[in-house]
């Protein structure tokens, strides 16, 4: 078996929420991603995503039945606003959460069962809430995913050398800032500096680079179409 994976995995699982058995899915039962959103009522609230829905896991813990340090760690959730003290308990805990939350939305248990009975105060549709960025971030490091990126920044600022020799043999991070961090909701596109600033010049570059990139990649799209087919 696949390092990570256990019994919530399983292909032939089955869940009672019917947005989660449609084929264009993102989140089936086996794929049970934490998050924390702000209720309709207001307040923060630890969930795990199913079908179009979230499962609010305080309203489930008479049917989860989560150990002390558990059921702390998702009271701290709501009053930290994130996830961090769950997360901070470790793999074990969270495959101990992972374990009664797959058993409560499966449509062949008896958690299960009494679950879909009080749908209604367990789940609310995605639409309807607010989501929330999932943990507090103090910091982080950021690094180049590939030699493509790795090559794409570095044209920005070197376009005559990009690839510095290095990255081939020692990975290259940096350090990101926090603040930078958002949901896709909040996020907005950056402003150009004004003309003359300290800061102009680089943006300059910046966006003389990134129109050559992407006219490289629309060239080579094109050169990739085979004659039959339409650009």
């Amino acid at each position: 078996m696949i390092r990570g994976l256990d019994e919530t995995h399983r292909a032939d699982l089955r869940s009672w929420v019917a947005s989660a058995e449609r084929a264009d899915t993102d989140f089936p039962i086996q794929n049970l991603p934490l998050g924390c959103v702000r209720a309709p009522g207001g307040a923060v609230e630890p969930v795990v995503a199913i079908g179009d829905a979230v499962l609010h896991l305080l309203a489930a813990r008479d049917l989860l039945r989560p150990d002390g340090e558990l059921a702390s760690a998702l009271e701290a959730c709501r009053s930290v606003g994130a996830l961090n003290p769950l997360l901070a308990l470790g793999h074990g805990a969270m495959r101990r959460l992972r374990a009664a939350t797959s058993a409560l939305l499966r449509d062949d248990t008896r958690e299960g069962a009494h679950a879909r009975a009080r749908a209604s105060t367990l789940l609310s549709p995605m639409t309807e809430v607010g989501l929330l960025l999932p943990v507090h971030v103090g910091d982080y490091t950021d690094f180049y995913a590939s030699i493509d990126h790795a090559t794409n920044v570095g044209r920005m600022f070197r376009p005559d050398n990009p690839l510095l020799p290095n990255y081939k043999w020692v990975p290259i991070g940096y350090h990101g800032r926090a603040s930078s961090i958002a949901t896709i909701r909040t996020l907005r596109p950056p402003s150009a500096p004004a003309a003359g600033s300290t800061t102009s010049s680089r943006w300059a570059r910046w966006s003389a680079a990134a129109t050559r990139s992407a006219r490289r990649s629309r060239s080579g799209a094109r050169s990739r179409t085979s004659p039959g087919c339409a650009s």
